[in-house]
């Protein structure tokens, strides 16, 4: 009696055989070497360039001397007077709804007030939310004639108010 690593293989074993074989050389193929960049069939990655270096040239005109550049509108009147470093009591645009801010001028909007629309607020309210590290909302550019009211010593004792708050060094 012949061992089986004796016995000669039928022709079917020899072609099953030979298809595991044929099978195992495709998916080695198919895999490729990872490290083998021509294996690849994706794209290189490039590494990303640094953003551009913005120069501003002082001397520049005007912008309204600068062609192709075109306002349209009529640019807001601001008022000389403008109460600016004050806590002051107001209204928003709406001409209803009642706010509080300190007032200040930014450079590219004017004058401004950064504070809290304070409509159905209590006091206790109102002034836990003027002591937060940054206001809820801005109003700007504040047009001539907008009504404002300086609040009194009363009021900014009341809601002890600092002399000018924290964030306004941003914009001194």
């Amino acid at each position: 009696m012949l061992r089986r690593s004796q016995q000669t293989p039928s022709p079917r074993q020899g072609r099953l055989r030979s298809w595991a074989h044929l099978l195992l050389l495709v998916v080695l193929m198919a895999c490729g070497k990872k490290d083998d960049p021509e294996a690849s069939h994706s794209k290189p990655t490039t590494p990303k360039s640094p953003p551009p270096i913005v120069v501003v040239d002082k001397n520049l005109p005007p912008v309204e001397q600068l062609p192709g550049i075109e306002f349209v509108g009529e640019p807001v009147e601001q008022a000389a007077d403008f109460p600016k470093e004050r806590w002051v009591r107001t209204v928003l645009f709406d001409r209803k709804t009642p706010y509080i801010g300190f007032t200040y001028v930014d450079r590219s909007k004017g004058n401004s007030i950064k504070g809290e629309n304070i409509d159905g607020l209590t006091s206790a309210e109102i002034k836990a939310r003027l002591h937060a590290d940054f206001p809820s909302s801005t109003m700007q550019p504040i047009p001539a004639g907008h009504p404002l009211t300086p609040l009194t010593a009363g009021e900014i004792a009341e809601y002890d108010l600092p002399a000018e708050p924290e964030w306004y060094s941003f914009y001194k």
